[in-house]
């Protein structure tokens, strides 16, 4: 995990499914991919995915 660095928090509170979104970048010398972190209002795992 020393390889991801958190780009980008966001909010959505009207989301209860996506409260929370969290971006991590890898060293863009490796991928110019984010891995994308969804929770939900309860502050349980809602999905990750990998996004361009």
């Amino acid at each position: 995990m020393s390889i991801l660095k958190l780009k980008r928090i966001g909010f959505c509170p009207e989301d209860d499914e996506s409260f929370c979104v969290s971006d991590f970048e890898i060293d863009p010398e490796i991928s110019q991919y984010l891995l994308v972190v969804n929770t939900t209002i309860d502050e349980e795992l809602n999905y990750i995915t990998m996004e361009s």
